[in-house]
This record gives C-alpha cells, sequence and structure tokens, in this order.
C-alpha cells in the first residue's frame, strides 16, 4: 500500500472511531474523570472495622465497613470537589474514632492549595469523625495524626516537631524540642515510649521519647539514614532500617541504588545487631520501596517481615530476629 493509500486508510479509520466513539453518549471526558477511586486503605486494631478515602466526582469522603458483613457506608459529608485531600487515616484503639487529616501540603511557595479561591484560605488540618454517627471536628493544624495506645491523646506533626491533644479537644503543647525534622512516630506497646526518626539533612536518628520523664535518647546514632523504626511485640526491642551513606557506590542512581540493612536493638542493654543487609547487587540495593507499613514488620515466631527487590521483582521475606537464613514469603515472577 503506498503513501496515499495509507493516508486514505488511516483517515477513513479515524472518522470511523470518532463516529463510533460520539454514538457512544456514555463514554464522555465527564464519565471517565468522574470516576470512582478509593485510597488510603486502614485496618481497626482489633480487625473488625476498615476504612478508606473515596473520591467520587472530586467529593473525598472517609467510607467505612464493620464485622460481620463488612458492609460499606459512607461515613464523613463533604459534598464539594473543592480539592481538598484526605490523608492519613488512622484508627483509635477501640476502633470508635478515626483521624483524619484534610488538606494539601504546603507548595514550593508556602501557599496551600486553594483550588476553588476560598476566600477563608485553605489549611492542612487533622480531624476526627466518629464511626458511629459520623460526626467530625477539627483537632488542629498539622499532618500525621496518631492515637496514643490508651486512645485519651492524638499526636500530630506541624512545623516538623510533634504536638499533642486530648482527643476530647484543650491545649495542645509540644512534645519536645528538638534539632531537625521527625517523623515516623510509633508507640510502644505499653504506651510509655514513643519511637520516631530524626532527620539531619544527610542523615537521621531513630530516638526515643519517654513522656513521663521527659527523657530523650537516640537509638545507636551514627552518620548514616536510619528510618523505619518498629517496636516488638513485648516492646524491649526495636528494629530499623539503616540506609548507608556511600557514594562509591556500584550506581550512578544514588538516590534509589543504595546499600541498606536491618537491624535490631535491645532497649534495655543497649545491644545492637544487623540481622541483614543487601548485597553488592543494584536489584538488593534499590531503596525507593523502603516507606510505609509494608516495608518492615515483626511477625509471629519472633520474625521480622521485609520486602526486597533482590530476586528482581518485589517480594516480602522473612528472618529470625536475632539473624538468620531468610525465607521467600511470595516467590515467583
Amino acid at each position: 500500500m503506498n503513501h496515499k493509500y495509507r493516508l486514505i486508510a488511516t483517515g477513513v479509520l479515524f472518522v470511523f472511531i470518532t463516529t463510533a466513539l460520539m454514538a457512544q453518549e456514555s463514554f464522555t471526558l465527564r464519565s471517565v474523570m468522574s470516576s470512582p477511586f478509593p485510597s488510603d486503605l486502614i485496618v481497626s486494631p482489633r480487625g473488625d472495622k476498615i476504612g478508606w478515602v473515596f473520591n467520587a466526582e472530586g467529593e473525598r469522603n472517609i467510607w467505612v465497613a464493620e464485622a460481620p458483613d463488612f458492609k460499606g457506608r459512607q461515613l464523613t459529608r463533604y459534598k464539594e470537589d473543592d480539592g481538598q485531600e484526605i490523608t492519613d487515616l488512622a484508627f483509635s484503639p477501640d476502633g470508635a474514632l478515626i483521624a483524619y487529616v484534610r488538606g494539601g501540603p504546603k507548595n514550593g511557595s508556602g501557599d496551600y492549595p486553594n483550588p476553588t479561591s476560598d476566600p477563608e484560605g485553605a489549611r492542612q488540618e487533622v480531624w476526627i469523625a466518629s464511626v458511629s454517627d459520623g460526626n467530625t471536628r477539627k483537632l488542629a493544624e498539622g499532618t500525621s495524626p496518631l492515637f496514643s495506645p490508651s486512645g485519651e491523646i492524638v499526636i500530630f506533626s506541624r512545623e516538623d516537631h510533634f504536638w499533642s491533644l486530648p482527643v476530647t479537644g484543650g491545649t495542645e503543647h509540644e512534645l519536645f524540642e528538638i534539632r531537625g525534622r521527625v517523623s515516623s512516630p510509633s508507640w510502644s506497646p505499653d504506651g510509655s515510649q514513643l519511637a520516631f526518626v530524626s532527620t539531619r539533612e544527610d542523615h537521621s536518628f531513630i530516638g526515643v521519647y519517654e513522656p513521663h520523664t521527659d527523657q530523650l535518647r537516640f537509638i545507636e546514632p551514627s552518620t548514616d539514614r536510619d528510618i523505619e523504626p518498629r517496636w516488638s511485640p513485648d516492646g524491649r526491642r526495636i528494629a530499623f532500617i539503616r540506609l548507608f551513606n556511600v557514594r562509591d557506590t556500584y550506581s550512578s542512581d544514588h538516590e534509589r541504588v543504595t546499600p541498606w540493612s536491618i537491624r535490631v536493638v535491645e532497649l534495655q542493654t543497649g545491644q545492637e545487631k544487623e540481622i541483614w543487609r543487601s548485597d553488592t547487587t543494584e536489584m538488593e540495593s534499590f531503596s525507593r520501596q523502603l516507606v510505609g507499613e509494608s516495608i518492615l514488620q515483626w511477625a509471629s515466631g519472633d520474625r521480622l517481615v521485609f520486602g526486597s527487590e533482590r530476586s528482581g521483582w518485589a517480594h516480602l521475606y522473612s528472618i529470625p530476629a536475632n539473624g538468620g537464613k531468610l525465607t521467600e514469603l511470595t516467590p515467583g515472577d
């Protein structure tokens, strides 16, 4: 087929497809862009409730489903496509409340997203919703809410520091003053200590704060980047990931390919042990996925479960908490 006839055939095909699409009135830009989308799935500590964010035609709301039938129902009642995100969902220990953040982060100019040009402006705020009746109330400006194990306190982040506020309302106060940025808060099982990450430019520490004694300490600080602290079920140990600050690696992609290890610290004695370290292959040291709850968790039998792309695919592995042989949990391509 010469060039002329190819052009004619292409034109005929274009007219045919355009006509067919116009005939299907249900296939419109509005129908595509308004397709509902769920995200931010969470599970209550008791496992009897799930919650998630549902975006339907730009209206973002929280939905929940409860045992035994797990039938979904809308919890919050935001009725406008105002561009305000809902993120950072967290159940209270008894599952009666959900804390969440409404509003997006500041842009490079320091402004909050306000696509509707609301004269009152926009903020990034922590809210609480009652699972039973959907009543909502604002707690404070901030992000990353986390209930204390007792359920009486909510801690949150604002301006790179941790703040706390009673669930029933009251006066907020800063937990402690520290250099750098704090993130990844995690309560010990008994609620007496708070583990977190303290980031200092090109390195970071795992810190532990004791509210009752107002004491702060760091776990095996180094010049590397320590992230993702995880309490053992008995509260005696902390597992975490160490990203090594090296520049003479086998890859120029230092942002995503970084040698890393899993370490476990006995808090009472301060004894630390490296139980696993990535090797000198790019796939095993691919560290872009080393964020979030799923990258490292304690499991039964005193084992740790972690994610790695050491095989060329993202898989889960388990390893004894004191080190030993890896077990691949999700084999295959």
